[in-house]
């Protein structure tokens, strides 16, 4: 018999709704902080994705960016 212990993880998750993202204008993925900035530029938003976690938090609304800040 298998043990969800041994051969996987039992954890249960939330999920959020995701946005519905149309147009990547930058992305900068930062390992330190476990996080990418996204920049949708159709929606005129820039959101922060937690890797760990997959949760998603709008950072700015009615702004475009092309291109972000290298080196956060």
């Amino acid at each position: 018999m298998l043990s969800p212990h041994k051969f996987g993880r039992a954890d249960q998750h939330v999920l959020e709704p995701q946005p519905d993202i149309k147009g990547i204008g930058d992305m900068e993925y930062s390992p330190e902080q476990g996080m990418v900035l996204l920049s949708d530029q159709w929606n005129g938003k820039v959101y922060i994705i937690y890797m760990d976690t997959a949760r998603v938090i709008t950072l700015m609304q009615n702004t475009v960016v092309r291109r972000l800040a290298h080196g956060m």
